[in-house]
C-alpha cells in the first residue's frame, strides 16, 4: 500500500520517514535520496514512535550522511505527468517504447524494474526524489527495454551501458545515484 512519507521531527531535523511492513525478520532501515524507510515485520506491534526512539541516533546519522533532500511539495498528478513526458522524450531518443508503465510502492533500494515483456514498474516513492534521479531511473529502465528489444537480454552488460552512457556518462550516473 502506498503511504506518503511522514515528516518526523527528530532533534530539530525534519526527516521524511516511511514505515513499510514486510516479511523481514528484523526491523531495518534504508536511507536514500533524503528519505528514511523503516522495514518492519508484519507481526511486530512496535509503533513507529518507539522504533524512532530506539534508533534515533542511527536515523539521524543516516539522514545527515545523505547529500540530497526529499521533494515533499510535488503532487502525485505533477509527478505522473513528469514521468509520462520523460518516457515519451527518452523513448524517442532511444527508439523504443515500453509496453506498459506502472507505479507501485517499493523498498527504496529499488527505483524501478523492467520485465522481459518490456513493461516497466517505477517506484511510487520517486515522487519525493529529485528530478535528476527520476530522469535517470526512467532512462535506465528504457535502456533495459532497448537491450531486451535488440539483444534479448535484461543484464547490465556492455550493450546496456553503451546505451546508458550516451546520456549519463559513468561519472554523472554515479553522482546522481549517490544519496
Amino acid at each position: 500500500m502506498y503511504k506518503k512519507p511522514q515528516i518526523i521531527n527528530i532533534e530539530n531535523r525534519f526527516i521524511p520517514i516511511i514505515l513499510t511492513k514486510t516479511t523481514t525478520k528484523y526491523t531495518e532501515m534504508i536511507g536514500v535520496q533524503g528519505i528514511i524507510q523503516i522495514k518492519q515485520n508484519n507481526n511486530d506491534p512496535t509503533s513507529l514512535r518507539s522504533i524512532i526512539n530506539t534508533a534515533k541516533e542511527d536515523i539521524i546519522d543516516v539522514y545527515d550522511q545523505m547529500t540530497k533532500t526529499a521533494v515533499m511539495n510535488r503532487t502525485r498528478q505533477d509527478y505522473v505527468k513528469q514521468c509520462i513526458n520523460l518516457i515519451e522524450q527518452f523513448s524517442d531518443q532511444i527508439g523504443v517504447k515500453p509496453k506498459k508503465v506502472r507505479q507501485t510502492p517499493m523498498l527504496l533500494d529499488k527505483f524501478g524494474l523492467t520485465y522481459h515483456d518490456k513493461s516497466i514498474t517505477l517506484n511510487a516513492y520517486l515522487q519525493y526524489m529529485n528530478d535528476d534521479i527520476i530522469e535517470n531511473t526512467i532512462y535506465h529502465e528504457l535502456c533495459h527495454v532497448y537491450t531486451i528489444e535488440h539483444y534479448d537480454t535484461m543484464e547490465h552488460d556492455e550493450h546496456f551501458y553503451e546505451q546508458l552512457y550516451k546520456k549519463y556518462p559513468e561519472e554523472l550516473n554515479n553522482a546522481i545515484l549517490k544519496s
